[in-house]
């Protein structure tokens, strides 16, 4: 029997965010959420128009489970411009190494827009700034809100140094589309070893090579996390370094002063790449200044939502599962449908359907899908549910076709051979067998 997975997967000793007697405001960080979904699903999902939408199905499935699981009265997103902001002007490699993502990607940010638009959630963007630095701004703005706890919905780090107790926490995803964490203040400290606002100094000394920000060399997470444990911030590093004599090596005299996480070695490496530290420092902050119009009304989603734009959007893509999840979430009234279901003819079981979870039984279920003139699949929180011309339907996690885990790559290309094979008729987006799968 396929078990549909609920609510967020949270690692042993994370918490979930505490009942406070408040309004959440939730801030998403929509680029990366995008970047996330693109590279977990078949680059093979196209709508019925033949447009590519992995990516746009993804963000919304990230989107709906987002509403089930922490219910926001506010909502605002945030993408990031195309064009070099503050931060290339000041240090031109700035991200430079980064490999240029696929078009196929950046055609479908404008799409994930509608999505939002249709959901009434209004969308921040300014020339020169990054979408983590609008995201600063409108946390401080929201944190400013009586009764309002600002929640930060992202597919990375950088953003924890914005956490605040539990007045501002992160909503992050760890593996896949599902496995999430929050980041309040006492997860921060567990995951690092410093509090959220150190993150910067932190990032200072380690450097951030997903950005190219280059920090001290030779310092690695252990170590940077150490010195700012024990000095509390950069500034207090360098001054403590500061009493040492200039020249190296010390005596013998100046050699028992020094004490760990200190080394003589290390304090000469601080010391050498001093300049280049603290402007990693400013290239990690985020700006919480940004000029940008903000208030609770703007960003009140279910004033703006429009429910029938949003099935007819839906509909487009060809997402029909996912209006089916949009009763699993508190979005008002629903309206009646600008469009009808399409009729579907569904096949009368002869057997529960099963999910593969070993490697050879992954293996034969693809060899079903293989042999199929016809597959009609859907996916829900990264499980892949198929019926391959209109038999049993079966499943199997989508993670597990990683080669990390199930040790072996051959799964995941046999899968992409699948769905790169014209000869096959694929149908997305029709769960078969839903009933079963949604008691």
């Amino acid at each position: 029997m396929i078990s549909r997975r609920r609510g967020p997967i949270i690692p042993s000793g994370a918490k979930t965010i505490p009942k406070l007697n408040v309004k959440k405001l939730v801030l998403i960080d929509s680029n990366a959420l995008v970047h996330r979904a693109f590279h977990a699903l078949p680059p093979t999902m196209a709508s019925p128009k033949g447009v590519m939408t992995n990516a746009v199905y993804g963000f919304t499935s990230v989107l709906l489970k987002m509403f089930k699981d922490l219910k926001p009265d506010y909502i605002a997103a945030t993408y990031d411009l195309a064009g070099p902001t503050f931060r290339h002007e000041e240090f031109q490699d700035y991200k430079a190494h980064r490999e240029k993502a696929p078009d196929e990607l950046y055609n479908q940010i404008p799409l994930t827009k509608e999505i939002l638009k249709a959901f009434g959630i209004p969308i921040y963007e300014k020339k020169g700034f990054e979408a983590d630095d609008l995201i600063g701004a409108l946390a401080e703005l929201g944190k400013k809100e009586k009764d309002i706890q600002v929640v930060i919905v992202t597919g990375d780090m950088d953003t924890l140094q914005l956490v605040e107790a539990e007045k501002v926490v992160v909503f992050t995803l760890r593996k896949g589309l599902t496995d999430t964490i929050i980041y309040n203040e006492e997860e921060v400290i567990k995951r690092y070893g410093i509090k959220p606002e150190q993150v910067v100094d932190f990032k200072g000394l380690k450097g951030d090579p997903s950005d190219n920000i280059p920090g001290v060399p030779g310092i690695g997470e252990k170590t940077a996390s150490s010195l700012i444990k024990e000095f509390g911030s950069m500034e207090n590093l360098y001054e403590a370094i500061s009493k040492f004599p200039a020249d190296m090596p010390v005596s013998e005299k100046d050699k028992k002063k020094i004490e760990p996480p200190l080394s003589e070695k290390l304090i000469q490496k601080l010391r050498d790449n001093k300049d280049q530290a603290f402007f990693s420092k400013k290239l990690s902050t985020i700006i919480r200044d940004v000029d940008i119009e903000f208030s609770l009304p703007i960003t009140d989603w279910k004033s703006n939502l429009d429910r029938d734009n949003l099935e007819k959007t839906l509909k487009e893509f060809g997402f029909f599962s996912l209006v089916k999840r949009l009763n699993e979430i508190d979005i008002g009234t629903p309206n009646q449908s600008l469009f009808a279901e399409p009729e579907i003819k569904i096949p009368a079981p002869t057997a529960q359907s099963a999910q593969a979870k070993t490697k050879n039984q992954i293996l034969k279920a693809l060899e079903s899908m293989a042999g199929a003139k016809s597959i009609t699949f859907d996916i829900i929180d990264d499980i892949l549910i198929f019926s391959p011309d209109n038999q049993v339907s079966m499943s199997f996690d989508l993670n597990d076709l990683r080669a990390d885990i199930i040790g072996s790559d051959e799964p995941w290309r046999i899968f992409v051979s699948i769905f790169e094979n014209k000869k096959i008729l694929k149908l997305f987006g029709l769960i078969i067998f839903y009933h079963i799968l949604l008691p």
